[in-house]
């Protein structure tokens, strides 16, 4: 059963779909590293990539408000899905698609069990 609980969002992304249709989307290697910080590293991407939907004022907030960690942490599956999947960002996002460190940061941290840290 190791390992189980952690390849549940990846199988969950395979079946997930919203947003654009998929793009040319790389695999990502997560490093293996100390898990990445919410506050000093995800929060970050988030506020850049995700607020202008997800945030204050976004067409999304009322539903997926990332300001909250609470929220974001309730929705990591989901989340892990639409990222690993290249589907969110949208391809219309003002800010560009996640770059590969950011995905890699983000996707990382998920998979750490999102921790609030």
């Amino acid at each position: 059963m190791i390992g189980k609980p952690r390849i549940a969002p990846l199988l969950l992304g395979l079946f997930v779909g919203c947003g654009d249709p998929p793009r040319n989307c790389p695999n990502v290697a997560f490093d293996g590293g100390p898990c990445p910080s919410y506050q000093n590293d995800v929060v970050p991407i988030v506020m850049d990539k995700c607020y202008e939907c997800h945030g204050p004022g976004g067409i999304e907030q009322s539903t997926h408000d990332f300001t909250r960690y609470s929220v974001i942490f309730s929705q990591k599956g989901t989340i892990f899905g639409q990222i690993y999947g290249c589907l969110m960002p949208p391809t219309t996002a003002k800010n560009g698609d996640l770059t590969m460190t950011e995905k890699q940061t983000f996707l990382f941290w998920l998979n750490c069990g999102a921790p609030n840290n």
